[in-house]
């Protein structure tokens, strides 16, 4: 059986401009489904029942994980969403979530020990980075910087 190789073309919106990008590459299309499955992982991880922890959990590490993969493989890509700092700052945002899912399954415990205020001060710390990664992007949602703003001031505070 022999492939032709001849250039097909892939329709594709930003995800957060919803810009529309034309691109007759399949290494596009394999980082446009990479991100998509990303994506995929963090939707899955919000929307999972709250006290589900490690299916949260599990996600959010999976989607860090493939948005990383992305982030080393890909490097010129035409969208604003796959930029390496748009992607950065959703890696962060997703180990955020993660360490935040794990430390909310250690409270559901009620082993209260001196490895909580530990823990609540590293997930503060990542949420403050995630904040600052997302004011840098133009092509985010403002809302997300100071919700991961006040998540880390939360976890700070009560902490």
């Amino acid at each position: 059986m022999q492939f032709i190789d001849r250039p097909s073309h892939l329709d594709r919106q930003d995800a957060f401009t919803k810009v529309p990008i034309t691109q007759f590459s399949i290494a596009y299309e394999k980082a446009a489904i990479t991100f998509n499955l990303a994506t995929s992982y963090m939707i899955a991880a919000a929307e999972a029942p709250r006290t589900d922890y490690k299916v949260i959990f599990n996600n959010f590490q999976k989607a860090a994980g493939v948005y990383t993969y992305l982030n080393d493989n890909f490097l010129h890509p035409p969208s604003q969403d796959m930029q390496k700092d748009t992607v950065s700052a959703l890696i962060t945002l997703a180990l955020a979530q993660a360490q935040e899912s794990f430390l909310e399954m250690v409270l559901a415990t009620n082993k209260i020990g001196p490895l909580v205020p530990k823990l609540a001060a590293e997930t503060a710390e990542m949420f403050q980075q995630t904040a600052s990664l997302l004011s840098n992007i133009t092509n985010i949602d403002k809302r997300w910087a100071p919700c991961s703003e006040v998540n880390s001031r939360l976890l700070s505070l009560r902490y």
